[in-house]
């Protein structure tokens, strides 16, 4: 029968770990390196967060803005409505007609339209700063998809 390898294996001698540390060292030396166990540790679990904190910190950040302008766009629009319970369409235009009864001019009560602007923003920021302390839920499998 033919060999299929020829070549020698190369042999690596092995190495009895029981033994290993045979000789007796120092108490400064097991202190040293027990120390430098402890800052590599700590080092290298810094590095790892710091790592996980930049790689996380933009997909927060854009969930946040979004929920954010989801929350002002639903209160934008509730107050709106609510503002708006209160005027009809004839508080806001008055329609003149010609003699022939065909609509000559729309004339807009800029008095009535500024005092409901400023009813709504009023409102608008008054809820807003109620929900000021609102909690942001993030999901789990957001993270995917960023």
């Amino acid at each position: 029968m033919e060999k299929i390898y020829s070549r020698k294996r190369i042999r690596l001698p092995y190495i009895n770990f029981k033994n290993f540390n045979r000789f007796p060292r120092g108490r400064l030396d097991i202190k040293r390196r027990i120390t430098s166990e402890i800052l590599l540790t700590i080092t290298i679990a810094i590095f790892a967060m710091v790592m996980i904190i930049n790689a996380i910190n933009p997909i927060i950040d854009k969930i946040c803005v979004d929920e954010s302008r989801n929350k002002a766009t639903l209160i934008a629009n509730k107050m709106t409505t609510e503002v708006m319970k209160d005027y009809n369409y004839e508080d806001l235009v008055t329609i003149n007609r010609d003699d022939d009864g065909n609509v000559s001019m729309l004339e807009a009560n800029i008095m009535k339209i500024n005092a409901i602007a400023s009813d709504v923003a009023v409102k608008i920021q008054e809820e807003i700063n109620e929900n000021s302390g609102s909690k942001v839920h993030i999901k789990l499998r957001k993270f995917d998809r960023h």
